[in-house]
């Protein structure tokens, strides 16, 4: 994946990271696109993973790309220690 661009917002007692990437999907022939908004506060972090895009013809059909690329955020992010909740 590429990443588009990151904002870095620094306030009182947080700290908010937002992050744009795209990946191009050989299977739709399009781009998807992943929003990443990471947050922490005092002894809290969370994370917010946003799939989109990756539609292809007429009906604009992602065959799943879109939240296949979030799903493997959410998988490296396991990796650093961060747990799924709904």
């Amino acid at each position: 994946a590429e990443l588009v661009c990151d904002s870095w917002k620094y306030f009182e007692n947080a700290v908010v990271v937002l992050l744009s990437f795209e990946k191009y999907y050989f299977r739709t022939g399009s781009y998807a696109s992943l929003t990443v908004m990471l947050t922490q506060n005092e002894n809290e972090q969370t994370v917010d993973i946003i799939g989109s895009g990756g539609g292809e013809g007429l009906f604009n059909i992602s065959w799943g790309a879109n939240s296949n690329f979030a799903e493997n955020a959410v998988r490296i992010l396991e990796q650093y220690g961060f747990s799924q909740t709904n």
